[in-house]
């Protein structure tokens, strides 16, 4: 269930709603679409959300995050502090992770779309994986993208050196020995 924040006009007539969640539910029937969306739901109580919960692997998902923030620096440090805040409560903190993470759309929309905690907690570590193994195979990729061009630049500057020696020491040189 959500509280509307703000509503205001948009482009070609549309309206943009900010929407803010109260608590979880699951639609189990869309009961009319038109003129607006009416659903049937069930409340999803926060202790049987909660009490189900078995030992999640919480540790293993906050040291992913660790990782990430670690690797890009787009995420803040405070983020982990954050997230080890709402341990205690699995829901909450699968809910408030997914949504701080930058990831697409569809898979913030796969974590709002598992319903129960342990499924929230595994689609997002599933998925907080993929993130730190992209960000470092990028970081790898950048570095050694780095080191072939300053490789080059260096090698250029030598070879521009070594072209000016022999014209100061008055030696013949071919235009090609530049281009190597």
């Amino acid at each position: 269930l959500t509280h509307v924040e703000s509503a205001r006009s948009g482009s070609g007539g549309s309206r943009m709603v900010t929407l803010n969640a109260v608590r979880r539910v699951a639609l189990t029937d869309v009961r009319q679409e038109s003129p607006y969306l009416t659903v049937s739901y069930l409340e999803m109580s926060r202790t049987e959300e909660e009490g189900k919960q078995g030992r999640w692997d919480i540790d293993g998902i906050l040291e992913l995050a660790s990782r990430l923030v670690a690797l890009n620096h787009e995420y803040p440090p405070e983020m982990i502090a954050g997230l080890q805040d709402l341990a205690a409560t699995p829901g909450e903190f699968a809910d408030r992770a997914g949504a701080l993470l930058h990831i697409q759309p569809y898979d913030k929309q796969e974590i709002l779309d598992a319903v129960g905690v342990g499924d929230r907690l595994e689609t997002l570590k599933r998925i907080l994986t993929e993130e730190v193994e992209k960000t470092a195979l990028s970081m790898q990729i950048d570095k050694r993208v780095g080191e072939s061009l300053e490789k080059k630049k260096r090698e250029t500057f030598l070879r521009q050196q070594l072209m000016e020696i022999r014209r100061e020491l008055g030696e013949e040189f071919v235009e090609e020995d530049l281009s190597r």
